[in-house]
């Protein structure tokens, strides 16, 4: 309606989709536990106190040509991947005590006047992050190697 989306957007979007279905179904492969009922509600009403009244909440379902049982089977999957790439990735990343070090020296400036003690965990989230980020884009490409996919556009 009115909106027109680049070709980079579009294949983010393409890709993040597929990302994702690449990770739910390595997540099938290692017989990761589904949630529970009561994780998927937590989900559920977490989304829902975004929104201003369960109207407007009710109104943006239907203008995606959702409901609410299709939003809780992609909470689920969400889940589920989110629990796979627990399992799988973040589990080994580590942070060195020295690579936190040589962070703090390399980006000083960043830190201004704080000692390394007072911006340790921040450099330790940063590295956290960047490390699961590279781990995942190896992941994937690996996965990706024995995958086969195809794009239809209709």
């Amino acid at each position: 309606e009115g909106r027109s989306y680049s070709d980079s957007a579009i294949q983010a979007g393409i890709q993040k989709l597929i990302n994702h279905k690449l990770l739910l179904a390595e997540a099938k492969r290692f017989d990761v536990e589904n949630p529970t009922e009561s994780q998927v509600q937590e989900e559920l009403e977490r989304i829902q106190k975004r929104f201003t009244s369960p109207e407007v909440f009710e109104k943006a379902l239907r203008q995606s040509g959702m409901t609410v049982e299709d939003l809780k089977q992609k909470i689920v999957e969400h889940l589920i991947v989110d629990r796979f790439i627990d399992q799988r990735i973040r589990f080994f990343v580590i942070v060195l005590p020295e690579e936190i070090s040589r962070y703090y020296d390399e980006n000083q400036a960043d830190f201004k006047d704080k000692p390394l003690e007072e911006a340790e965990k921040e450099i330790e989230r940063i590295l956290s992050e960047k490390k699961e980020k590279e781990n995942m884009e190896k992941y994937l490409s690996k996965v990706k190697t024995k995958a086969s996919i195809q794009v239809n556009f209709e």
